[in-house]
């Protein structure tokens, strides 16, 4: 399974800079960008620009406007599903709850939200909060996923584990001790899993 970095406030600073966005895309990659697995399509934002932009600006706009294009053709691609991958939850729990550290700028976030819920995002993956969140937009669902290092909540250090159907996905959090040595998609089809410290 390949590593995919998902930059975070932590890579480039709570007020990034273009000098701190190139330095991590010269040590980690690029800082926002699309794959493909299978017939689902997958969009990395770094969300930290997102968050407080007055720093790099041209970044925060030039990855708006590439997100907005990337729903669209995934649209168009007919995707099995759309999933977004970034470090800052757009929302914990409800869409229009108030900005605060841990989540997006309303105004950003209601956006997005929309162009999302038009190109029929299945879910977004985040993390930052330091526990375990839930939220939905409508059929959109928030999933903010716990750290493996120093939680903030009532869960263990962990991971998520998520099962991807044609039709739906699954997914549930593991503190390190409890991983399952295999992940059982239904009766008859499993796949051997390897988590590591």
């Amino acid at each position: 399974m390949p590593l995919v970095c998902v930059c975070g406030n932590y890579d480039i600073g709570n007020v990034p800079t273009p000098e701190s966005i190139a330095s991590y895309r010269q040590h980690f990659g690029d800082d926002y960008f699309g794959f493909w697995t299978g017939g689902v399509r997958n969009l990395v934002l770094n969300s930290t620009v997102i968050k407080t932009s007055m720093g790099a600006q041209k970044v925060y706009t030039e990855q708006d406007r590439w997100f907005r294009s990337q729903l669209k053709s995934a649209g168009s691609a007919q995707a099995t599903h759309i999933f977004v991958f970034q470090h800052h939850s757009w929302f914990l729990k409800e869409p229009d709850e108030p900005e605060q550290y841990f989540n997006l700028p309303v105004e950003r976030r209601m956006a997005a939200i929309e162009a999302m819920q038009t190109a029929d995002v299945t879910a977004v993956f985040a993390g930052h909060y330091h526990r375990n969140s839930l939220g939905t937009a409508g059929r959109l669902e928030t999933i903010t996923t716990g750290p493996v290092r120093r939680p903030l909540g009532q869960d263990p250090s962990g991971l998520r584990i998520v099962k991807v159907f044609a039709d739906h996905i699954e997914h549930q959090y593991y503190g390190l001790d409890d991983v399952p040595d295999r992940v059982v998609f239904d009766g008859n089809t499993d796949v051997n899993a390897t988590a590591g410290p």
